[in-house]
């Protein structure tokens, strides 16, 4: 035990140090025109050890949910503001982590779709395709009849 103490004195160490493990690498968003989007990443070693750090974002419609965090694994909450993009604009950008473990980024790419809304037979996202998927359905329960 005492040659344990006095390796660990003189800055000797056996195992490495621990290692930044974010998970999702990378996050990818759909959100409709004028709407807003949530979601998370997890923070983590591999080593399962206590760390310390600090998160922020590049992008100002990008909202933390917490910009500072401790403890083994951490679940960072996000939310992002759609209110202000059109239809087929694309938002990238990136979430940097820094811990006692190392740094790291999460990038995101947020992806400005049409407001649709979700039905039992699918996706709405205008008069048209309302009707087209209102006879379809009609037709199919006629044919199944």
């Amino acid at each position: 035990m005492k040659e344990k103490v006095d390796e660990i004195a003189k800055g000797i160490f056996k195992s490495g140090p621990a290692a930044l493990m974010l998970t999702p690498s990378q996050i990818k968003l759909e959100a409709g025109s004028g709407e807003s989007s949530d979601g998370s990443f997890v923070v983590t070693n591999n080593r399962n050890r206590v760390m310390k750090g600090i998160v922020c974002t590049s992008c100002h419609y990008i909202v933390l949910g917490q910009e500072s965090f401790q403890g083994e694994t951490a679940t960072i909450q996000f939310h992002f503001n759609g209110k202000n993009f059109m239809p087929g604009e694309v938002i990238k950008g990136s979430i940097l982590v820094i811990t006692d473990c190392g740094s790291g980024y999460v990038q995101f790419c947020v992806t400005i779709n049409v407001p649709s809304c979700t039905v039992s037979f699918g996706r709405i996202k205008d008069l048209f395709h309302f009707m087209y998927m209102n006879v379809m359905f009609k037709w199919m329960s006629v044919y199944y009849m």
